[in-house]
């Protein structure tokens, strides 16, 4: 349910806080808990430190993110997610579900973000805001078109950004993968003059233990998608592409590389590697072939993007001075993690054809519980059966058009009095595009609410002595 409202999460955790190895005491100088909470079309306000923002991005740098840095990045988190999934039907594993967990999480986010770049209601609203600075700016009259230099510096990108991502060397790229990364370094490194027996044994080593994996029964899976990807974005000069392809489809490709590798034999692995460096360079395994094509390709477009950040960077600082030159304060900077207090108000907004509610109850909570059976992720603990009719009807958790991102988690939101109505913990999936615009008409923060927290204390923990420290009756 990340990422979604109507929301039912008891996302909250109390802490005490010890000052020379004794509890602190607050009296003075805390917020004091409203149970009551909250009402449609009141006030609040968010403290916390929001992570990241990229709202001062300019259109070309869009249209980039969106065709090419988020586009490629949602691809590759979608196809190992899938990948994981498939292992995870096959044999179940904790610690998979957390990655597949975490990689469920940012595919949501990317394609939020994504989904909001394809917006012409939203992209409008950017274009409109740079078209109108760009009309104040006096920079490109003066001969400094930050934002068209901005566009030049971006447009060579665009044909280094599939091997940028998809060539990156990394677990989730598969064994093969990181075999090839492997052989290469080994050959540049017995290519050197003075190159150590110890380092080449290291690297050598290396090899031997990938090489161990390589006939797993999902690498065929990894590097077929690998193989997939990269010709999904080859582009007409791309020939490595088509010299690993060598017209086969990828599936076929990935399953007569890995069979045809010496790399699955330890004796013939064991021989290969010990020839020369100009020897093994001209090699025609499969494996060492990909990683003779593969990673200069991949530091080729590694330094592309080095080699112009400053640049990029510059440029964006300057057209960042440009806004503020012109709104000045009106316009709240990027987040960076530093302290802000977001204003707001408790409101709905239309959702799925119907209106979404200020707030969820416990109610809802049982409901979804029940409606699936009580299994997995939707299951309660026992210690939650049989819920007394005061709990069920507390409010659990209510959205407010407070602007937050990422890292306001755990911020509390209070109301006009200085009295805290609930706690920060995410936004509705309406809200992603909030990496690069706020839209007041559907974004919504979605907060753990005051009674609902008090609530589970009473009801369900029967933590009486800390509701006390609360000052909550």
């Amino acid at each position: 349910d990340n990422f979604t409202y109507p929301r039912y999460n008891l996302d909250c955790t109390l802490w005490r806080v010890y000052e020379d190895g004794k509890p602190l005491n607050t009296e003075d100088f805390h917020f004091e808990f409203n149970v009551d909470g909250v009402k449609a079309g009141e006030p609040v306000f968010v403290v916390g430190n929001p992570a990241s923002t990229e709202r001062y991005r300019t259109m070309a740098q869009l249209e980039f993110d969106r065709d090419y840095r988020y586009k490629m990045l949602l691809e590759w988190l979608s196809n190992r997610m899938m990948i994981m999934e498939t292992q995870q039907e096959d044999e179940y594993s904790h610690g998979r579900q957390e990655m597949i967990f975490n990689f469920s999480n940012s595919v949501k986010a990317i394609g939020g973000i994504v989904e909001g770049m394809h917006d012409p209601y939203l992209m409008g609203k950017k274009q409109a805001m740079e078209n109108m600075v760009r009309l104040k700016s006096t920079a490109p009259a003066a001969g400094d078109d930050y934002w068209k230099q901005l566009a030049d510096a971006y447009k060579p990108l665009e044909g280094h950004s599939s091997e940028n991502r998809f060539l990156a060397n990394s677990p989730f790229g598969g064994s093969a993968l990181q075999l090839a990364y492997a052989t290469y370094n080994y050959i540049d490194l017995k290519s050197q003059e003075g190159a150590s027996e110890a380092d080449l044994e290291a690297a050598k080593g290396q090899i031997e233990g990938l090489a161990e994996s390589l006939n797993g029964p999902y690498q065929a899976l990894y590097l077929s998608t690998l193989l997939t990807e990269l010709k999904k974005y080859a582009k007409a000069d791309d020939e490595y592409v088509q010299e690993i392809l060598k017209g086969r489809t990828p599936e076929v490709a990935a399953k007569e590389i890995l069979a045809k590798t010496v790399f699955a034999d330890a004796g013939k692995m064991d021989k290969l590697l010990g020839k020369k460096a100009k020897k093994l360079k001209k090699s025609k395994d499969p494996i060492i072939r990909m990683g003779q094509l593969f990673v200069p390709k991949y530091q080729a477009a590694a330094q592309a993007f080095r080699s112009t950040s400053a640049q990029r960077n510059a440029l964006a600082g300057q057209i960042s001075n440009e806004v503020f030159s012109i709104y000045g304060l009106d316009i709240p900077p990027d987040a960076t993690f530093t302290l802000r207090l977001a204003d707001g108000v408790v409101k709905s907004y239309d959702y799925n054809g119907t209106k979404a509610p200020i707030k969820t109850s416990y109610y809802g909570m049982y409901d979804r519980n029940q409606s699936y059976d009580n299994t997995f992720p939707w299951g309660l603990p026992e210690k939650w059966n049989n819920p007394p009719m005061e709990l069920l009807q507390t409010p659990l958790n209510f959205i407010s058009t407070n602007d937050i991102i990422g890292g306001n988690s755990g911020s509390p939101i209070i109301n006009k009095k200085g009295e805290v109505v609930g706690l920060i913990f995410d936004g509705n999936i309406e809200s992603l595009p909030g990496n690069f615009i706020y839209d007041e008409k559907v974004n919504r923060a979605v907060s753990v609410h005051a009674g609902g927290i008090v609530a589970a204390l009473r009801y369900i923990y029967r933590a009486e002595r800390l509701l006390d420290e609360m000052g909550v009756k």
